[in-house]
Formats: C-alpha cells, sequence, structure tokens
C-alpha cells in the first residue's frame, strides 16, 4: 500500500497556488479548488491525470 507523503504538497504564502512536486500515478484523482471571500464562494474541479515516464529511444 502506497503512504501519504504531505511534504510534496506545497503551498504559496496566501493558498492560491498548489504544487505537487515529484508528482506519481497515485496523485491521480480529482482536485477541487474552493474560493472564499466577503462576496461568496465559487469552486472549480479538475482531474489530474498522471501518464508513465516518458522514455526515449
Amino acid at each position: 500500500p502506497s503512504t501519504f507523503d504531505d511534504s510534496r504538497y506545497k503551498y504559496n504564502s496566501d493558498k492560491s497556488e498548489l504544487t505537487i512536486s515529484a508528482v506519481t500515478r497515485s496523485d491521480f484523482g480529482e482536485y477541487i479548488c474552493i474560493a472564499t471571500n466577503k462576496i461568496g464562494e465559487n469552486s472549480a474541479t479538475f482531474i489530474l491525470d498522471v501518464s508513465g515516464k516518458t522514455r526515449l529511444s
């Protein structure tokens, strides 16, 4: 079983950007971004599809 390594997930100072380092196939899935302010809330959903390594021959 894979283990969760939260050190690979980094947010910038205002948490408006998520960076996943050393992306692997286990990162595949649905991610939801939620933005909230005094006017309201909005969200966006996306699918991260991770393909295998590129091989040159």
